[in-house]
């Protein structure tokens, strides 16, 4: 421990002594307590830190070390005694080097074990969603409302109008029509389309979306209801 270190801990538990005899000796009780709560405070802070030290001290002095730095080295090597510690860096003089490259090297297995479960448990939970209609049609809901939509509205020769602009609605029905790539058949009738005399007729459509490559692969629109 440096002079200064050693005055301030000094001063410091002195402080913390007064702080609770003048909290003691204090005829108000809020003043008593608050004085001697600090003493408390800063009395078993100081005798924390002197304990760590003195720990820190015996450590070093049993294993005949030169320094504190020397012995926080050899512990992290992995030696208890300056003797063992400098025989070890007499045949290993880049073990610094050395232990910082198996460091990075655990690191990045773990990483690469991480990175291996974090695709594995996607992969099982998207095949768990394939395979429920509900949870793949919401996963994917938004990309063929969009392609399908406009896909259907490219069909039409003069005006379209919309019945709704709900997906479940615009598209009541569904199925996956093909399980290895999800891909998505969706059917409707809330769609009217004019024609070249501009009456308005109600029109029944399919559409058949691949999530993969977010493309609609087939549509149709036909007069009438499903």
């Amino acid at each position: 421990m440096s002079t200064v270190m050693g005055y301030l801990t000094v001063i410091l538990l002195v402080s913390g002594i007064i702080a609770i005899i003048w909290g003691v000796a204090s005829k108000t009780q809020r003043k008593k307590k608050i004085l001697v709560g600090i003493g408390c405070v800063v009395t078993c802070f100081i005798a924390l830190s002197l304990t760590g030290y003195l720990s820190m001290a015996e450590d070093t002095a049993a294993g005949n070390f030169d320094s504190r730095e020397q012995m926080l080295l050899a512990k992290r090597a992995g030696f208890d005694s300056k003797a063992e510690f400098e025989a070890f860096v007499a045949e290993h003089p880049n073990w610094e080097a050395e232990a910082k490259a198996e460091q990075e090297r655990q690191a990045a297995k773990a990483k690469a074990e991480a990175d291996h479960k974090a695709a594995t448990d996607a992969a099982a939970e998207l095949s768990a969603c394939r395979a429920d209609l509900k949870c793949w049609l919401k996963r994917h809901s938004e990309d063929y409302y969009l392609a399908c939509s406009k896909a259907i509205e490219q069909r039409a020769q003069y005006d379209i109008k919309w019945a709704t602009s709900d997906t479940n609605e615009r598209y009541s029905k569904a199925l996956i029509l093909e399980q290895e790539r999800g891909t998505i058949q969706v059917f409707g009738d809330a769609v009217k389309l004019q024609n070249g005399f501009g009456a308005w007729q109600n029109h029944a459509y399919m559409c058949t979306f691949d999530p993969v490559s977010k493309t609609v692969l087939d549509v149709t629109v036909a007069p009438g209801r499903l």
